[in-house]
């Protein structure tokens, strides 16, 4: 039987030097890789590195590269009209040839909260966002009156190349995890083992079935970080500087390990601050060091497909893996000539 998996990988933000991120690109495109993933932010935690536009960053890569679906990882509701984004969108699939799709969620105070855009209420907001797209998409005029948005007569210039756009919502709570169910074409949630995405999936099909939806309508799509080399230790210190990464997600932490870190750590929240940054320095000795490991795919090539296995086992369709190397290029090599077709030829 062969598993309709997918592997995809993600550029990381902040992102250094533009020339080798194309590189990477097509690199990942010619070792069998379907899908590139960019973070839309404005700023990082820590303030450190170029940010860019993450919509003008996919039509660099789309420009580059020929087969490699392009996804946010992920965008919000509240820096753009969903006119306005609709309108990127379809210029986006034109330019890719049927290649866009956006990831969307409910928002991160380190691209929202110092510009003082409002971000009240992001689920119903993200809900909304998302059908007034679609509609633009689909319909010559479109009037709508909505809590957030309203339009008279509202129309655009150019439409997707594909019927419509995928759209995966990062549905990192209970209640965007249910809305993820109902109305996305995927989901790509954020730091979770496999053992939190078979308790986490649950919400998806709970909101799936309240749509009369089959969860086969849906990509399960996890996005984390790969290492690869001849021993553990070597890949584990290639993602370790990512430890208190973990700390934006309270919950998890709780659920996972029995962790207690402040409420207020969590991503919707913290800002690239000097005052914040100082909050997640005190907590960071509460995260075990075995996050990085249950949370990502790192080690030896047979540990990494035993990984993955794992999260497949759990619900995921399709991976989203930031590179770590230690050595990119056969990382991406890797993958190509062991990990890729084992997992499409299982």
């Amino acid at each position: 039987m062969v598993m309709d998996v997918k592997f995809g990988f993600s550029i990381p933000v902040p992102t250094y030097r533009l020339e080798l991120a194309i590189e990477g690109a097509q690199k990942a495109e010619q070792c069998g890789f379907e899908s590139l993933w960019y973070a839309d932010h404005l700023t990082t935690i820590p303030p450190q590195g170029r940010v860019y536009d993450a919509f003008v960053f996919l039509t660099t890569m789309a420009l580059n590269t020929s087969r490699l679906t392009l996804c946010t990882g992920v965008s919000d509701p509240h820096r753009r009209h969903p006119a306005v984004m609709a309108h990127i969108l379809a210029t986006l699939d034109m330019v890719s040839n049927g290649r866009a799709m956006l990831g969307i969620g409910a928002g991160e105070a380190m691209n929202l909260k110092m510009f003082n855009i409002d971000a009240r209420k992001p689920v119903s907001k993200m809900r909304e966002f998302i059908e007034v797209m679609r509609l633009l998409w689909k319909e010559d005029r479109v009037n709508y009156e909505g809590e957030f948005f309203q339009m008279k007569d509202a129309f655009l210039q150019v439409r997707p190349i594909q019927e419509t756009i995928p759209i995966y919502v990062a549905g990192n709570g209970p209640v965007s995890r249910r809305v993820t169910g109902e109305i996305a074409e995927g989901w790509f949630p954020f730091y979770e083992s496999p053992n939190l995405i078979a308790k986490h999936i649950k919400d998806v099909k709970e909101g799936a079935k309240k749509a009369g939806r089959s969860m086969d309508e849906v990509d399960t799509c996890y996005n984390c970080m790969t290492a690869v080399a001849d021993d553990f230790e070597t890949a584990f210190k290639r993602v370790e500087f990512m430890k208190g990464g973990h700390l934006l997600f309270p919950d998890k932490l709780k659920e996972e390990y029995n962790v207690d870190v402040p409420k207020d750590l969590v991503i919707q929240k913290l800002t690239p601050s000097n005052e914040d940054l100082m909050k997640l320095v005190q907590f960071l000795d509460k995260v075990p060091d075995r996050i990085l490991q249950d949370f990502n795919v790192i080690g030896t090539v047979d540990q990494v497909m035993d990984q993955i296995e794992a999260f497949i086992k759990a619900g995921i369709k399709h991976f989203a893996f930031l590179n770590r190397g230690p050595d990119p290029n056969r990382v991406f090599e890797i993958y190509r000539d062991k990990i890729i077709p084992y997992f499409k030829e299982l």
